[in-house]
């Protein structure tokens, strides 16, 4: 248990609160509750942090836990399984502040492991027994007691004794990880905000040393994220789309004034041997880039959206070249991995598209694009999320690599004289549908102007957290010039439940499919 220190830092990047930090602080703890009358919370919050640090390990970890523990995923198993049976399932022992607590690591174990439907859910009722036990209110209560002590408030706070503000303080600290995670939950998993009306507190972005704090960063990227989120219900809905522009200007200055609070050049470098900070900056433009994507699909030739695909471009190629420093590092059992694959996929998708664009000439962004740098990052990304697919856990990569792959190919592919289709079904985002027509269609008679294009299918796709449902949507019936998108059709097949919470039969499911098609006329 002694080699876990070096890479527990990586806690910092979960926003969630840890109870036990150090291997020793495990090993105090492991004395104090040798006892039979032990306090079962405590003793399950105990193993929860043994069993992280034995999932998050790296694979040539040597030292105590990794020669006493010779299978560790059967230990990570047999952990949660007693755990979330004995204290988890039991609303006295988890409807308490230190139940909530281990609850949080207990969520925090399943973010590698689990469903995202078990995730959703466990968040959900850790939420609820928070409230239950009024965490809230304490927040509310030192936000208010802080205000009085800067002379913002009338209330008098002078009798309040040292133990109630103690509490307040820690009842404060568990309820805004539960409000960060739940933010972080949205931004990676397209899922609904369950505590949209509790903001979080805003804390100082540079520590003491002058260096960025993880957590407070990641706090305050996760309350911006939060509203992205919306901007995918302002395309659903219906909405013009200058509501839509006017949304996403918001976010986007969100993020800039984020950036702002960071030391000088802090988000230009690519830090190579600061794991954590290379992460921030990884998770920065991928919100940048989920922002932007729904317009930067929608450029035309006269310039509308011009500014969100030149932010959405460098968003893509930034986040990839992230990927590519920090992906080898990252331990195996990392609770991101997986996202972390998924969100530079997006990343590729937008990439490859806006780089084919630039080499038919069809591109009408102001700005001149880079074809030759995009398809180097393309080609390095795609070669770590090799990397990453050949590791435990590397299924999101896996899949990832065959889309990049089939759809780069597509894209070279000359024209035929029959239509071709290929379909892809990825996990937790859906199908999407890439079509490109026969060259015995007559492209002049089917080449309306951009102030007309009619949409692909029926009605506007809608759009999903990821980005992907964006180039279905935008993607479809975008063009400008004899050589454009109009050869290809992309749609989305969403289904009617949530594929996120509804995931059973993904895994067994053929994620790709590249077919001939009738031409229709």
């Amino acid at each position: 248990m002694a080699s876990a220190t070096p890479w527990l830092s990586l806690y910092a990047l979960c926003p969630m609160i840890n109870p036990t930090r150090s291997s020793h602080e495990m090993l105090t703890q492991y004395e104090d509750l040798q006892d039979p009358d032990a306090d079962p919370v405590a003793l399950a919050a105990l193993l929860l942090s043994v069993a992280i640090t034995v999932q998050q390990a790296p694979s040539d970890t040597s030292g105590h836990a990794s020669r006493s523990i010779k299978d560790p995923a059967s230990y990570t198993k047999l952990v949660s399984d007693t755990v979330e049976r004995h204290v988890i399932s039991d609303e006295t022992l988890s409807g308490s502040l230190e139940g909530v607590k281990t609850s949080l690591l207990f969520l925090r174990l399943q973010l590698g492991r689990a469903k995202v439907r078990k995730m959703w859910l466990l968040s959900r009722r850790i939420i609820a027994l928070a409230e239950m036990v009024g965490l809230p209110r304490a927040s509310m209560a030192l936000t208010s007691y802080h205000e009085w002590l800067a002379g913002l408030s009338n209330r008098d706070y002078s009798d309040i004794s040292p133990a109630v503000l103690e509490d307040w303080k820690q009842k404060a600290e568990v309820w805004e990880s539960a409000c960060a995670v739940d933010r972080m939950s949205a931004m990676m998993w397209s899922l609904p905000l369950a505590t949209i009306n509790y903001p979080l507190s805003r804390r100082p972005i540079i520590d003491q040393r002058g260096q960025v704090n993880p957590q407070s960063y990641l706090y305050s990227l996760a309350d911006v994220a939060s509203r992205v989120h919306e901007l995918d219900n302002i395309s659903t809905s219906g909405r013009p789309l200058t509501d839509l522009f006017e949304a996403v200007m918001v976010v986007d200055h969100e993020l800039r004034a984020l950036a702002s609070r960071t030391p000088p050049n802090w988000m230009n470098l690519n830090w190579s041997g600061v794991l954590i900070d290379t992460l921030l900056q990884y998770w920065h433009h991928y919100v940048t880039v989920r922002t932007h994507l729904q317009l930067a699909l929608k450029c035309d030739e006269n310039q509308r959206f011009a500014f969100s695909h030149a932010s959405c471009l460098e968003a893509s190629l930034q986040l990839t070249r992230r990927y590519i420093s920090i992906r080898p590092s990252l331990p195996v059992g990392f609770f991101a991995n997986r996202v972390i694959d998924l969100q530079v996929f997006t990343a590729l998708i937008f990439l490859l598209l806006a780089s084919w664009r630039a080499s038919t000439g069809s591109d009408s962004s102001p700005q001149p694009v880079e074809v030759g740098a995009i398809s180097s990052a393309v080609e390095h990304a795609t070669g770590m999320l090799e990397f990453a697919a050949g590791r435990v856990g590397g299924d999101f990569a896996r899949q990832a690599v065959e889309a990049v792959h089939s759809l780069r190919s597509l894209l070279r592919q000359p024209r035929s004289f029959e239509n071709q289709k290929m379909t892809m079904s990825l996990p937790l985002i859906g199908k999407i549908h890439v079509s490109r027509k026969s060259q015995g269609n007559d492209f002049n008679s089917q080449h309306p102007t951009p102030s007309n294009m009619p949409v692909q299918g029926s009605g506007q796709p809608a759009m999903s957290h990821y980005g992907l449902n964006g180039v279905a949507a935008a993607m479809s019936g975008e063009s400008s010039g004899p050589f454009s998108a109009d050869l290809f059709s992309y749609s989305m097949e969403i289904p009617d439940n949530n594929p996120l919470l509804t995931d059973e039969a993904l895994a067994d499911e053929q994620w790709f499919t590249y077919m001939p098609m009738e031409t229709n006329n």
